[in-house]
């Protein structure tokens, strides 16, 4: 679906995005620095991955994805 796609385009262009970012940032961190890092990282993917659960258009409504674009 269109809107799908185009949300999944621009989660992953945000996230390979700050990836080369992120290379530069944690190579002079400690290895305890680099694990709270990463936590964190982990951490606001869980908080997205749970807003898209409770949020998301195709997730817990019992909506097949055409109904839920628009399409059907």
């Amino acid at each position: 679906t269109l809107h799908r796609g185009t949300l999944t385009a621009v989660a992953r262009f945000i996230s390979i995005g700050l990836y080369i970012p992120t290379i530069y940032i944690t190579a002079r961190m400690s290895p305890a620095h680099y694990i709270l890092f990463n936590a964190g990282v982990w951490f606001v993917g869980t908080l997205a991955a749970g807003a898209w659960i409770i949020w998301g258009r195709e997730t817990g409504r019992g909506l097949s994805i055409q109904v839920a674009s628009g399409e059907a």
